[in-house]
Formats: C-alpha cells, sequence, structure tokens
C-alpha cells in the first residue's frame, strides 16, 4: 500500500480522489497504519489531511500516543502531545504512554512525556511504572522518574515496594538511589 511503502504521491493522490484518511480498515485507521509502519511523513500527510487520531478509538485501546511512545517515534509524540491529546489517558490494563515508552526503554520518549507533564505514578499490573524500572534495573529511567516526583515508598496489594524490590535483586546503586529518595521499609 501506499502508507506501508512510503509512497506520498500516491497517498496524496488518493487524499485527492477523496479517500477518506479516517476510514477504518481491519479496525485500524491509515493514521495508525502509518505509525506501526513508522512512516513519520505519511503521518503527517493524513494530520494536514484532516485524520483524527481518536478517530474509531474504542475505551480501553491504546491511543495512538501510546503507540507512537513505544515506538519511541519522538517527533510525533511531541506533535499529539501539541495537539492536545491526553497525556495520561489508560488502555485497559492501565499503561499510559508514558508507560509505553519507559518499559520500551525510550529515555528520550519518556523524558519528553515527564516534562509535559505525564503522571508518574501510574499503577499497572499491580505495580507503580517506578516499582516495574527497577525489576528491570533501568536506571537511566528511575532517575527521571524519582525526579519528576514518583511515590518512592508506594507498597502494592502484595506487599512490595521499590525498594524491597531493589534489595531482593540486589541493586546496590538503585537502592541507594531509592533511599537517598526517601524510600523506606
Amino acid at each position: 500500500t501506499a502508507i506501508s511503502s512510503g509512497d506520498e504521491v500516491a497517498m496524496k493522490e488518493r487524499i485527492l480522489a477523496g479517500d477518506s484518511v479516517n476510514a477504518e480498515f481491519e479496525g485500524h485507521t491509515p493514521l495508525r497504519y502509518a505509525i506501526s509502519a513508522k512512516q513519520t511523513r505519511m503521518v503527517q500527510i493524513l494530520l494536514r489531511a484532516g485524520a483524527q487520531p481518536n478517530w474509531a478509538m474504542q475505551p480501553g485501546q491504546e491511543s495512538v500516543l501510546m503507540l507512537v511512545s513505544r515506538l519511541g517515534l519522538n517527533d510525533l509524540v511531541v506533535a499529539f502531545i501539541r495537539s492536545g491529546m491526553a497525556l495520561d489517558y489508560a488502555d485497559a490494563s492501565g499503561r499510559t504512554a508514558l508507560t509505553e515508552a519507559a518499559m520500551n526503554g525510550h529515555l528520550t520518549t519518556a523524558n519528553v512525556l515527564i516534562n509535559a507533564g505525564a503522571d508518574v505514578d501510574i499503577v499497572f499490573e499491580g505495580k507503580s511504572l517506578l516499582m516495574h524500572l527497577v525489576e528491570q534495573n533501568s536506571m537511566l529511567l528511575v532517575k527521571p522518574v524519582i525526579e519528576a516526583g514518583a511515590d518512592v515508598n508506594y507498597v502494592s496489594n502484595m506487599g512490595e515496594s521499590s525498594l524491597s524490590i531493589a534489595r531482593e535483586q540486589q541493586l546496590h546503586e538503585l537502592d541507594l538511589m531509592l533511599v537517598q529518595a526517601g524510600a523506606r521499609l
């Protein structure tokens, strides 16, 4: 298709011919297909032609901001933030754009979202984002999440905290970082 191949001329011709930029095919819009194919230029063309980022989105479904965050497409993350998309929209599992960026190791994307005001105290799968990052031994992501004000003493329903996870996994640097931020058992 024009989208997956990045054929801008063909895409513009289809738009001029009257093809809907919000038409659904197998539950997805051209915008979602362009994002999934990492075709940034196609996304920009579709947006300029009137594509609606939340078109056909069902409650609990992954938002396009979550999708571009998971893929680490920073230019598109910024564009969707500027367009006013909800930073803290959560899908059915409780994940947000920030959790998608952070859990997939996209430091720059996570920082863009944090600086835009994304909630750093998101809880999904029974644990806080900080707890998940400690489990992954993600020093580079733990630091900005703590600096943005994450609750270092959040305790899950299972009685775990970020500090207990760091100690259980013998992650000494993270243990020290958490203690310095006020974490306690």
